[in-house]
């Protein structure tokens, strides 16, 4: 019953990284929205698992990032289509 801290920091969708057969072509849309797909599986297992240890009604969750790696510096920073 001791309050415990979990930082899961996922680089699914920051980098280009591994994306495992199961989810390639799954959403018809592209690369990044199978590894959208991939990441919202790996969230849904964390909070099951809060679910099943019984600590989900007690548990803040939050969920937070970034507009993914910058491709190019110049001229203004990253010119990746996630400005």
């Amino acid at each position: 019953d001791k309050p415990f801290f979990i930082w899961h920091n996922s680089t699914r969708m920051h980098v280009w990284t591994h994306l495992s057969e199961e989810y390639q072509g799954k959403s018809g849309y592209g690369l990044y929205a199978d590894g959208m797909m991939d990441l919202d599986d790996q969230v849904g297992v964390m909070l099951d698992k809060l679910e099943e240890l019984g600590v989900a009604d007690n548990t803040i969750v939050v969920f937070s990032t970034d507009n993914g790696a910058e491709k190019f510096t110049w001229p203004d920073g990253g010119t990746t289509p996630f400005k």
